[in-house]
């Protein structure tokens, strides 16, 4: 900018700084949800295929979907 400054762009309105979250975060169950919503995406009746992009994200769900996949068949290419 010409001025040098950082200014925020976006400001979600579902977000309050100031509230403190009432449950505790529960990594087992958010693994459990993530891995199922990836697998539940991999149904297909053609081939698939994931798009990385070099982020942690595209790297999580094609480590789970490779994952899911070696133990669901015997024929998938192993590296």
């Amino acid at each position: 900018s010409k001025t040098h400054e950082f200014k925020r762009w976006f400001e979600p309105t579902w977000i309050d700084p100031n509230t403190i979250p009432s449950q505790p975060l529960e990594l087992v169950e958010l693994r459990q949800k993530f891995e199922g919503a990836v697998i539940k995406r991999m149904m297909s009746d053609v081939p698939w295929g994931v798009l990385l992009s070099g982020g942690l994200d595209s790297s999580l769900v094609s480590s789970v979907a490779v994952r899911h996949a070696a133990q669901c068949s015997q024929d998938w290419p192993r590296i």
